[in-house]
């Protein structure tokens, strides 16, 4: 088994799960990926371990996902938040976020209205389980800026589940379903 075979095997699902985290559509997750791995068949890095080999891919996954969303807009005729809206509603079709699970699909929703770069410290932290370190050296900052987004996010996250959770409550006030 080649070299780039092997990063496929062994990667493959990571630089999926971070490009559908960051663009919201299979299609485009799986675009990205074709294109990460044939941009590591022709790379001309020397890479020094198998982890210098999976930050490489996370970051050419990153920057290919937000090249091809810069080109979507300059191409769009829509307005963004109607890409949101339309993003938003496949997910919830598909209940995927960046672990997968079922069960996880509408907080990875909620996830994907985040800014860009909480976005992606929180499916680097969460869904890759990457470290802080790891995170910033990823996104190119500090780990400290790393920490701060997380910290963010999950105050923003905090506040729309509450939010979602009163709103559910003052639709139901008494916890019960009303059979008609």
């Amino acid at each position: 088994m080649d070299f780039a075979e092997q990063a496929l095997r062994t990667w493959g699902d990571t630089v999926f799960r971070v490009a559908l985290g960051q663009t919201g559509s299979r299609a485009d997750a799986e675009d990205i990926c074709q294109d990460v791995f044939l941009r590591l068949l022709n790379a001309q890095t020397a890479f020094e371990s198998d982890e210098h080999v999976k930050a490489w891919l996370i970051r050419v996954a990153i920057n290919a996902s937000r090249d091809l969303q810069r080109r979507q807009t300059r191409q769009a005729t829509d307005s963004l938040e109607d890409h949101r809206a339309e993003a938003e509603q496949k997910l919830a079709q598909t209940g995927d976020g960046p672990a997968g699970g079922e069960d996880d699909g509408e907080l990875w929703q909620l996830v994907r209205a985040l800014p860009a770069e909480q976005r992606t410290a929180i499916e680097l932290f969460y869904g890759e389980d990457c470290t802080t370190d790891e995170v910033a050296d990823l996104c190119g900052c500090s780990p400290g800026a790393v920490r701060m987004r997380l910290h963010r996010a999950r105050g923003t996250l905090r506040a729309l589940l509450a939010r979602e959770a009163s709103s559910n409550e003052s639709a139901n006030p008494h916890g019960k379903e009303h059979h008609g």
